[in-house]
C-alpha cells in the first residue's frame, strides 16, 4: 500500500497535478510540461522494508534514486545510497522529489526544517507518509510561500486531525491525505504473521523485529 501511495504521489508531482487543479479552478488552460523521469531524482528519506518496496515501484519508471538512512545499507543496483547526518546534506541537495519515510524518535522530530529543507534543488516538491513530527510546517511553509520548494504531499501530521484553521487545508501549494497511505489489511497481515512464526518456528531470524530502544 505504500509503495502504491508513494508511486502516485510521486508521478502527481513530477507531472505538475498540483499546479494543474489550481489551473483548472481558475479556468486556466496552463499546458505544463514535465521533464522525462530520467531527468528526476526521489530521494527516499527512510530506507526500511517500505522505503526498499518504494523504491521497487519507481525503478521500472526511470527516475533516479536516492535513499538516506540512518545506518548503512548493502549496494544496490539503480540506487544510490547516503547515511548518516553527515550525508544529509548531500542526499537533499540530489532529491528533486523527497519522499519521507522515516519513524517518530526524537532524533526524526524536525529534522526537516527550514536550512535543511532549503537544501533541496529549487522547485523541488516533498511526499510525507511516514510520521508528521519529521517536518517543521511552519518552515515548510515558509518555503513553499516563497517558491524554493514547489508544492507538497502530506498524508501525515504531528496532530491528526488537523484544525480547520490549519494553514494546509487551502494552500494551494499543499495535497492533503488523511493518514491513509498505508493501512494494515487483515489477509495480508495474517499471512505475513503466520511467515514470521514459521521462521520463528524453525530458528530463522525473525522480519522487521521493533528495537524498543531505537523506536523502529
Amino acid at each position: 500500500g505504500m509503495a502504491e501511495f508513494v508511486l502516485m504521489s510521486v508521478l502527481l508531482l513530477h507531472r505538475g497535478m498540483p499546479e494543474l487543479v489550481n489551473a483548472q479552478h481558475e479556468k486556466n488552460w496552463a499546458r505544463l510540461f514535465s521533464p522525462s523521469a530520467a531527468d528526476l531524482s526521489v530521494g527516499i528519506m527512510g530506507y526500511g522494508a517500505l522505503g526498499q518496496h518504494c523504491a521497487k515501484a519507481l525503478k521500472p519508471l526511470g527516475y533516479k534514486i536516492n535513499s538516506w538512512s540512518n545506518t548503512p545499507k548493502a549496494d544496490e543496483a539503480g540506487v544510490q545510497h547516503f547515511y548518516g547526518l553527515k550525508e544529509l546534506d548531500a542526499f537533499l541537495a540530489s532529491s528533486n522529489i523527497l519522499v519521507g519515510l522515516l519513524p517518530s524518535t526524537e532524533e526524526t522530530r524536525h529534522l526537516l526544517n527550514e536550512d535543511r529543507l532549503s537544501k533541496l534543488p529549487a522547485k523541488s516538491s516533498v511526499i510525507n507518509a511516514g510520521r508528521g513530527s519529521l517536518i517543521a510546517m511552519d518552515d515548510l511553509i515558509k518555503l513553499l510561500d516563497s517558491k524554493h520548494l514547489k508544492a507538497a504531499i502530506l498524508d501525515v501530521f504531528e496532530k491528526e486531525p488537523i484544525p480547520e484553521d490549519h494553514p494546509a487545508w487551502e494552500h494551494s501549494q499543499i495535497m492533503i491525505t488523511p493518514h491513509v497511505a498505508a493501512v494494515t489489511r487483515p489477509k495480508t497481515a495474517a499471512k505475513y504473521i503466520l511467515h514470521n512464526i514459521k521462521n520463528y518456528k524453525n530458528n530463522r531470524p525473525l522480519e522487521n523485529v521493533l528495537d524498543m530502544k531505537r523506536g523502529y
